[in-house]
């Protein structure tokens, strides 16, 4: 039997809560496979993309992931491909655009969903969340969860619909979702250089120069440097108004 492989990429953790929920699968970062850390065996028979939604579309680590991983390799032994986002809006177009992108890069989606969590996002969640007010929110979904893991396990088909106007949404989003210097985001006295942002940014964006975390210009506001900071000493546009501490522990998130 083939390898089950899961291609994460993940934030503040709602998408790694899912990817943990698979009891067979093997779970990787996206920037594992991006950095040579980790590559994808040849014989991997069943592969998972899961990500949150980014500006309704899938994040731009994601795209590198199917542009320089799965385009470049014999993908014959692949039998079936699935992809779940998470997200607290509009998503079902996301998994129509990665479908497509992976269509040019010659490999077929075989099974897409979205699954809706608490938001992380710092432009439409300002407030604190509990634990406990989070683990209701998603044992909401919990049979929507069972659901999808049952299908996948079963290999079902499930193809995304299409989305009107997705090519120019695609377009937008890519262009809005491209790594940027960060613009909203500070670093207050009270870091202690902890290194704990600098060892949970997916993109590597964080360093920690003179005792002090820094930011480099690849920010892809996932923004789990401010929800995971010990301290609070990362701001959002001048002010840090609750974190969104999310499903995972804090070193489950760590890349390095």
């Amino acid at each position: 039997m083939g390898k089950f492989i899961i291609a994460l990429y993940t934030g503040t953790g709602n998408t790694l809560y899912v990817a943990k929920q698979f009891k067979n699968a093997e779970i990787h970062f996206i920037s594992e496979f991006l950095s040579g850390q980790y590559v994808l065996p040849d014989d991997t028979e069943t592969l998972g993309i899961m990500f949150p939604v980014y500006n309704q579309s899938y994040p731009y680590p994601v795209a590198l992931f199917v542009k320089q991983v799965l385009s470049k390799r014999d993908n014959s032994a692949l039998q079936y491909i699935f992809a779940i986002n998470t997200s607290s809006g509009h998503s079902l177009g996301a998994n129509y655009m990665l479908e497509k992108l992976l269509m040019d890069s010659g490999v077929a989606l075989s099974y897409s969903t979205s699954l809706k969590f608490p938001s992380a996002d710092l432009k439409k969640h300002h407030k604190s969340l509990s634990e406990m007010k989070t683990l209701a929110e998603v044992n909401k979904r919990a049979l929507r969860i069972e659901k999808t893991i049952n299908d996948i396990e079963n290999k079902e088909i499930k193809i995304s619909k299409y989305i009107p106007f997705s090519y120019i949404k695609e377009l937008i989003s890519n262009r809005t979702n491209k790594p940027k210097k960060v613009t909203d985001l500070a670093v207050s006295d009270k870091c202690t250089a902890c290194e704990i942002c600098y060892k949970i940014c997916p993109t590597d964006n964080i360093t920690i120069d003179n005792g002090k975390a820094t930011f480099k210009d690849a920010c892809i506001k996932c923004y789990a440097c401010y929800h995971r900071c010990p301290e609070k000493a990362i701001i959002y546009k001048k002010k840090t108004t609750g974190q969104y501490i999310g499903l995972v522990d804090t070193k489950e998130l760590f890349r390095r």
